[in-house]
């Protein structure tokens, strides 16, 4: 026994080694097949959910064709205000000039301040950071003041000023989740291909409009970023994934919200004030979406220590450590290329 003892005692030291291996590759293979699970379940989620955009997509085309053109219920109850005649092409649920003389829809105007609101704490937050990431907050409370401005008057001008920073914005993110990977700009030419699609839009949008085009192009736009975010998220831990469920989540729901206002608009609807409601789900998708991505990029790809997500009210925001020396955008295009 003490001579088997002493032999188990001096096996050889590559046979130990090659155990450790073996445990190893295992542990590997079963942390491999894990990750490979986890990928198709998202990659599945991401399916169903390009599913399900597309099928909204398609009841928003069905529904807004519908009531475009015929006179809405707001517009068959009218009343007159400090603004005048409705000159805009869309004219919502809520009962005209019914709360207050000075704003033509009184709930749906106030309800953007969630816009505001959030995309002002994000600048705050967010304002020694990269300029494309002040400029997609902007791009935010863009989208509140105008609607806000159209609520208020339902007059053809503001309306422009309602839809087009919703285009404006999307396509703010759309470049961010494009140049995601790259610290320094890659694709150099994006930039000015997306203001002149955007400026393009815009002046054949203000000399032939037609919402049901807004509607669809902002919503295939709006898709295919949802879709670029889960494709660079589904790799992530996930608790870091929440925040995009929660981003994609809320859109369906004000989606939903929305197509049922616009299908069933009655007296007994405009009481849930579900346009405002759109506007507060799409308020929360669109700062928590750019809030996810602004956290990605600062962790994965800038690569800031300590950057992680803290709260505010149920607001989330993200905060970092500053690298001791930030290379410039020149290095960083020279390293990447090299």
């Amino acid at each position: 026994l003490q001579r088997a003892g002493a032999h188990r005692r001096t096996s050889p030291p590559h046979a130990m080694a090659a155990v450790r291996a073996s445990k190893e590759e295992e542990a590997a293979a079963a942390a491999a097949a894990a990750d490979a699970e986890d990928e198709r379940g998202e990659m599945v989620w991401a399916a169903k959910l390009l599913l399900a955009g597309i099928f909204i997509l398609a009841l928003i085309a069905v529904v807004g064709h519908n009531s475009h053109g015929e006179q809405s219920v707001a517009a068959l109850e009218r009343k007159s205000g400090y603004w005048g005649e409705v000159t805009a092409t869309l004219d919502w649920c809520e009962a005209n000039y019914d709360t207050s003389y000075y704003m033509a829809e009184f709930w749906n105007t106030i309800s953007n301040f969630f816009f505001v609101a959030f995309a002002l704490f994000g600048i705050w937050m967010a304002r020694r950071d990269e300029v494309r990431i002040m400029v997609a907050y902007g791009g935010i409370a863009s989208i509140g003041l105008g609607s806000a401005l159209f609520h208020g008057t339902l007059l053809f001008e503001a309306q422009l000023c309602d839809e087009l920073p919703m285009f404006y914005y999307i396509l703010a993110l759309l470049y961010i989740c494009v140049e995601f990977d790259s610290p320094a700009p890659r694709r150099l030419w994006l930039g000015p291909a997306l203001a002149l699609f955007a400026a393009a839009f815009t002046v054949v949008y203000y000399l032939h409009p037609f919402p049901t085009l807004f509607q669809i192009l902002w919503g295939l736009i709006t898709v295919y970023t949802v879709w670029l975010i889960v494709l660079k998220t589904r790799l992530l831990p996930q608790q870091e994934r929440f925040m995009m469920r929660v981003s994609v989540y809320a859109l369906i729901a004000a989606a939903l919200v929305w197509i049922v206002e616009q299908a069933l608009c009655s007296p007994f609807i405009r009481l849930f004030r579900m346009h405002a409601m759109w506007h507060l789900g799409t308020a929360i998708s669109a700062y928590v979406s750019l809030t996810g991505v602004f956290h990605m990029r600062c962790r994965y790809v800038l690569k800031y220590p300590n950057c992680h997500i803290r709260y505010f009210l149920g607001l989330p925001y993200v905060v970092h450590d500053w690298p001791t020396q930030l290379p410039s955008a020149n290095e960083q295009r020279a390293k990447k290329q090299s």
